[in-house]
């Protein structure tokens, strides 16, 4: 069954209500696409190539490979530092860095809360290479 609108129309002569039926309006809609999975991507026509990092790629692996070969004799904990030969110079530099740590107020001993875990440190063992001028490491 159509709608019917009424329509009011007027003159000079007098007014009138004028009926019109409507008919419905179809819209057709395209057809639904296929699945996703018969969606082929468009291809790209350009060839990847790896970049060139820095210029010198083969420089880079040179470096890693010799690094590999640089052997340092660095104590791994405490334990290690006095067991090693050079254990006096690893004591003076602990006393050193100690001393240096006091002398700057870095912190304030005081009795542990009870009840409470305390934050605990650890010594790191690494000997500085030698730079520009200077012909020993320390």
């Amino acid at each position: 069954m159509a709608p019917r609108v009424n329509i009011l129309s007027s003159s000079d002569e007098s007014s009138a209500i004028e009926s019109v039926s409507v008919a419905p309006v179809v819209i057709e809609l395209p057809p639904p696409v296929a699945d996703a999975t018969s969606f082929v991507p468009r291809c790209s026509k350009r060839k990847v190539v790896a970049p060139v990092r820095y210029g010198f790629p083969a420089s880079t692996s040179f470096a890693l490979a010799a690094a590999e070969e640089v052997v340092h004799d660095e104590p791994a904990s405490f334990v290690d530092a006095m067991l090693c030969p050079e254990a006096g110079k690893w004591i003076a530099a602990m006393d050193e860095e100690f001393d240096s740590l006091q002398k700057n107020q870095t912190w304030e001993l005081v009795p542990p809360p009870e009840g409470r875990k305390l934050v605990g440190c650890k010594w790191i063992f690494k000997i500085k290479e030698p730079g520009p001028g200077i012909s020993t490491p320390k």
